[in-house]
């Protein structure tokens, strides 16, 4: 309920409980007190009941469609009403933090209610834990508190990792980062499905993390739009970004459970020498992609347009290099369906009439 969506699980006493129709009645819930008051999505599926006779364990699940800062809109602060949106704290994930919604000069600021979360609300995006009392407890991937059930890094529930692909690296300064251009340069190819993304430079710099799709759109820090750290949906996931905020030095984070919905390239907007990156994901073995994992391609951004008006073309260098050192390789080392476009058409608008 903190952030936009919430989940509210019902443990159901499934064998004596039947209600016919595939629905259980609800006799308990995994956090006492009920639903509360907000608007809520219907029941989910039912799980398969954990006993065949005598009494067992089934649960349903059901969505909060409100956000609790809602419940402080219309408050004044320094005599200006806001609507406010959740703001989340990694540091501090059971505490009721909210900002200013839209893209004023207020969205900077956040502000810190003195009442906790709700009961149940997720401590953070993904993972299952829930806040009780102001404090964090855990929940398996089996849904039950105070469970040891933990996913493998494909997010198999109680898997051990035996079909699953994990990689990893390390981008750092070499002589080769010289390559490097002083703006966007895509450095990994991030394929869909992907689970577990944890990228984060491991030492301060004035870089950015970027991510963009594959036809060249960004979903964060693009065209030096750059972002505030907080949660992000971006392909079809949940993604955490942190940052330095507000003077308070954070080292830049991008987390991700996943699975992404489709490949996105992880960008650099390079400015800064001072190069260090570790990333990681992983991916099931049955989706892991064919082509050889070592090289990818990295591109420039587009030149000028050729013409103000009438219609002219941009154009820019693309390349295929190494994954960890970044040296320019043979271009049959790279996949040619994934190589981004070098020319694209601009300025379409008819030319004033002299």
């Amino acid at each position: 309920m903190r952030r936009g969506l919430s989940a509210l699980v019902a443990l159901l006493a499934c064998a004596r409980a039947y209600a016919g129709n595939g629905l259980y009645l609800p006799t308990s819930y995994l956090i006492p007190g009920g639903e509360g008051e907000g608007p809520w999505g219907e029941w989910g599926e039912v799980s398969p009941c954990s006993r065949t006779c005598g009494g067992g364990v089934a649960s349903q699940k059901r969505t909060c469609l409100q956000s609790q800062c809602e419940a402080f809109n219309g408050e004044k602060f320094r005599g200006i009403k806001f609507d406010l949106q959740p703001y989340m704290d990694p540091s501090k994930p059971c505490e009721l933090n909210c900002k200013p919604a839209g893209n004023g000069p207020w969205v900077r600021y956040y502000f810190q209610h003195r009442r906790p979360l709700i009961d149940g609300t997720r401590c953070y995006e993904d993972p299952y834990d829930v806040c009780v009392n102001g404090k964090c407890q855990p929940v398996g991937c089996d849904m039950m508190l105070n469970s040891t059930a933990r996913e493998d890094k494909c997010r198999e529930c109680r898997g051990n990792g035996a079909n699953c692909n994990t990689t990893a690296g390390v981008f750092e300064s070499t002589a080769s980062s010289q390559d490097l251009i002083h703006g966007y340069n895509d450095m990994l190819l991030i394929p869909a499905s992907a689970t577990n993304i944890i990228i984060e430079e491991l030492f301060y710099s004035n870089n950015y993390l970027a991510l963009r799709a594959m036809n060249g759109t960004y979903y964060l820090n693009g065209r030096h739009n750059l972002a505030l750290p907080g949660p992000y949906r971006i392909a079809g996931a949940h993604w955490t970004y942190e940052h330095t905020y507000q003077g308070s030095p954070v080292l830049p984070k991008l987390r991700c459970l996943g699975p992404t919905t489709e490949p996105l390239y992880l960008s650099l907007l390079f400015q800064d020498e001072m190069l260090r990156i570790r990333y990681e994901y992983s991916v099931p073995n049955n989706t892991a992609p064919p082509t050889d994992k070592r090289y990818n391609w990295v591109h420039e951004e587009f030149t000028p347009c050729s013409a103000t008006c009438g219609g002219g073309f941009q154009t820019r260098n693309v390349t295929c290099r190494s994954r960890e050192e970044l040296e320019i390789v043979e271009e049959s080392l790279c996949d040619e369906g994934l190589r981004p476009p070098t020319n694209q058409s601009c300025s379409p608008e008819p030319c004033p009439v002299v």
